[in-house]
């Protein structure tokens, strides 16, 4: 069982237990807990992003390794970010001038096409005298 599913859960204190690891991000989903605090463990990692309730930096301390809201943001987060805004805008930047791009083709090879239809041949002259006959040998 997940402490995630215990949806009534109003007060949970874990002070002074020397718990290690991470506190799991799904006690994001305890929509009425109002009081929450881990002090003195040994705890790393992102804290989770309670919905209700005052979790302040006191309800962590002592533990040197959580990081983010109410607690600085952890360092490789916003690099993470930045690297998918970057590889966000240079794939939208391939995409737009793909279409740029092929879009020009398009529109040239329409007039190319549309010249060779109109006189595949290049004989503009012959389009005005287009009742004469061959002279026949023999």
């Amino acid at each position: 069982m997940s402490m995630a599913n215990l949806s009534f859960l109003n007060v949970l204190k874990l002070d002074n237990n020397q718990f290690t690891g991470q506190i799991p991000l799904d006690l994001r989903r305890l929509d009425r807990i109002k009081e929450f605090s881990v002090t003195n463990n040994r705890l790393t990692g992102q804290v989770p992003a309670l919905k209700k309730g005052s979790v302040s930096v006191d309800s962590y301390a002592g533990n040197l390794g959580l990081c983010g809201y109410p607690l600085p943001l952890c360092e490789g987060s916003t690099k993470k970010a930045r690297t998918g805004v970057i590889i966000g805008a240079a794939l939208g930047s391939a995409a737009i001038v793909a279409l740029v791009v092929g879009g020009g083709m398009m529109f040239v090879m329409r007039k190319v096409v549309r010249k060779k239809k109109e006189d595949p041949d290049e004989n503009k002259w012959a389009r005005s005298i287009k009742g004469t006959k061959k002279i026949k040998e023999g």
